[in-house]
């Protein structure tokens, strides 16, 4: 049998939807889903046509950060790799000129955290939970830090950080880390609401949006991440 791809794209009328395929596994951060997931958004940011970027997961979780079985008793250049490929992921994310959803309906750890705090929007299910639980096996979530103080501020997520205990939907929203999909949409199963509510707000971006809004989106992106004055870069 063939192995089933790392990555599921989805086209429809300017939005483009990239789930992760691996939903038996959690959908871990390994070499070859970091890869796809870089080669995936450099090409759909060079479309000019693709006016937003959805990220979901498969299976029960959005991810759940590196995979720890490809990361036992390895060469230091290994991990070196690891990390260089990861750091340019959240950076691809950030660079492209569309915005990027990341649609969360069940768990976001470790690197998967940062990769929604990367985003630049995320809608969480009920279900969702975002942890950094490195702290509970030895570790600690040094680079899911970085973003992670970004989207929600240096003392909530030290707690996160040091405590690796999740937080759920309703907390991620009161940070302002995610919007609830209860905001979006009205009641439905709750596995369903982080799809229909990412569906709602895809379609406000897209209305709101005109010829010059990419750029003006790619700058936005830029000056919230670094918290500097930027010059435009894109097309």
């Amino acid at each position: 049998m063939p192995e089933q791809p790392y990555l599921i794209l989805e086209e429809d009328a300017g939005i483009a939807t990239v789930t992760m395929n691996r939903g038996d596994k959690r959908n871990p951060l390994s070499t070859a889903m970091m890869s796809a997931l870089i080669d995936s958004f450099e090409q759909l940011g060079e479309r000019r046509e693709i006016r937003v970027v959805i990220l979901a997961g498969a299976g029960p979780a959005f991810s759940a950060g590196h995979d720890l079985s490809e990361m036992r008793e390895r060469e230091l250049d290994f991990y070196r790799h690891e990390f260089d490929l990861c750091a340019r992921l959240m950076q691809t994310v950030q660079a492209i000129a569309q915005p990027v959803i990341a649609r969360v309906h069940g768990v976001a750890t470790a690197a998967g955290c940062q990769l929604v705090a990367t985003c630049d929007l995320a809608i969480a299910s009920e279900q969702a939970r975002f942890a950094t639980p490195g702290v509970k096996i030895g570790l600690f979530c040094s680079t899911p830090m970085v973003a992670l103080s970004r989207a929600i501020g240096r003392k909530r997520a030290m707690e996160m950080l040091l405590s690796g205990q999740p937080i759920d939907a309703q907390t991620a929203a009161a940070w302002g880390f995610a919007c609830c999909a209860n905001a979006f949409c009205g009641d439905r199963n709750p596995r369903d609401k982080a799809r229909t509510a990412t569906l709602n707000l895809r379609s406000l971006l897209i209305s709101s949006h005109h010829q010059g809004g990419l750029l003006l989106t790619s700058i936005a992106a830029e000056c919230s991440s670094t918290g500097e004055r930027v010059q435009p870069t894109k097309r």
